[in-house]
């Protein structure tokens, strides 16, 4: 079963708001935690951030979210506008 996601790192030009996405519902989790940590290293100085646990600890969510959407086929697509 597939739900709609809205990801606050996508923002479409085009319609002033942010893309929304068609993802499994198992996968909803692992698209939830690397959009935080992406959010977080932003807040932090993006990939210029010092380096710092924090700073890591954001790499790491972001590596171990894919590496499980990939491993588990948890891709989004994008609902048409």
């Amino acid at each position: 079963m597939k739900v709609l996601y809205t990801s606050p790192l996508f923002f479409n030009p085009e319609t002033g708001s942010y893309r929304t996405f068609w993802i499994d519902v198992k996968g909803l989790k692992y698209h939830q935690k690397r959009d935080r940590a992406v959010l977080k290293l932003q807040e932090l100085g993006g990939i210029h951030a010092p380096d710092t646990e924090e700073t890591r600890k954001c790499f790491k969510d972001i590596r171990s979210a894919k590496r499980a959407i990939e491993r588990n086929g948890y891709f989004s697509t994008a609902v048409s506008a």
